[in-house]
């Protein structure tokens, strides 16, 4: 999405390897996310928390070898270490939230 709500991208397919999950696969959207964010960063909005919880407690709480996604917020720090950290925000909203909602809630920028 963009600062007006506007859908701008959407990912979707099956995750690499046996593990199967709604986590894994918002994990995987964000990292296709980080490689066209370019330079600049961005913010990523996700109806997943725990991506959002788990940004926000850092590259070591994930990458962690008993964390089950530390696979892929391997990928994730690499790529988001080579934008740079602070210029990529991510932003939690109830999933199906229509775009006047998102609004009212204050998640427009």
């Amino acid at each position: 999405m963009d600062a007006a709500l506007n859908v701008t991208g959407q990912v979707h397919g099956a995750t690499p390897g046996w593990h199967q999950d709604v986590t894994l696969s918002e994990l995987m959207a964000f990292s296709v996310f980080l490689l066209f964010a370019g330079p600049w960063g961005g913010t990523y909005y996700t109806d997943c928390k725990n991506l959002e919880i788990g940004w926000l407690k850092g590259e070591a709480v994930c990458t962690d070898a008993f964390n089950i996604y530390s696979g892929i917020w391997r990928v994730i720090w690499r790529k988001a270490r080579d934008i740079g950290v602070n210029s990529i925000v991510v932003k939690w909203m109830p999933a199906h939230t229509s775009k006047r909602k998102a609004e009212d809630a204050g998640l427009a920028e």
